[in-house]
């Protein structure tokens, strides 16, 4: 059964079973879970129920009316469900796997860079969405030019767990370029991983980028993170 809402007056409930409405739900012990969005004036007391397990036995004695969940309900987290991943407890490395040569190739092709994220804290946690990766060269005083890269929309995201030790990647798309080309040429990958706000950064390896930022379909983006 899937997750359902139950509605009904109190007062009905009180008056069609004389028995106290606690002794319903306990024979209903092995029913179905549904979400309760109401409270129950019995003998015995009021009782605020945001859970319980008295779906059969209640519908069955004619108690409640079922109606689908709305739709928020259904995206509401499981309470043992993991924490997202944060940018402290996360290590990321460049992987193998990607098409990009160490100091560029001196092309315009797209090519691609892998990075691997790894679990290093203590608990499990989950990764969902793409991770914002920016590039930067230059330095404070000389001015700082940066690139940040698109999200690839072609590819959905899914949510993926990482026990302690575990590890999962994403994939960076982006045109190599030369020097005659509108390009930046990154000391640095500025990475955020999804749902945070903190940043690591890794050295960039990978040679000249071309400038997409402010193109109408850039070629320069991050695929989300999966297994």
């Amino acid at each position: 059964m899937g997750l359902l809402v139950a509605r009904e007056e109190t007062s009905h409930l009180v008056r069609a079973h004389p028995r106290p409405a606690a002794r319903l739900f306990l024979e209903a012990a092995d029913a179905p879970e549904v979400t309760a969005l109401f409270s129950v004036d019995t003998h015995c007391g009021r009782y605020d129920m945001p859970r319980f397990h008295a779906a059969v036995a209640l519908v069955s004695a004619g108690v409640l009316t079922l109606t689908a969940a709305p739709a928020w309900a259904a995206h509401q987290p499981s309470a043992t469900q993991a924490p997202a991943c944060r940018t402290s407890a996360l290590s990321l490395a460049w992987a193998s796997g990607g098409t990009a040569k160490t100091g560029g190739t001196n092309t315009e092709d797209q090519v691609t860079a892998v990075v691997s994220v790894h679990n290093s804290g203590s608990r499990t946690c989950v990764l969902r969405g793409y991770p914002k990766v920016t590039l930067e060269m230059g330095t404070e005083t000389e001015g700082v030019k940066t690139e940040t890269f698109a999200r690839q929309s072609s590819h959905k995201p899914r949510t993926v767990t990482l026990k302690p030790g575990g590890t999962a990647r994403f994939t960076l798309y982006f045109l190599a370029g030369k020097r005659s080309d509108d390009i930046i040429d990154p000391g640095v990958a500025v990475i955020t991983p999804p749902a945070n706000t903190a940043s690591k950064q890794l050295r960039w390896l990978w040679g000249l980028v071309q400038v997409q930022e402010a193109a109408t379909h850039p070629l320069n983006y991050a695929g989300p993170v999966v297994r």
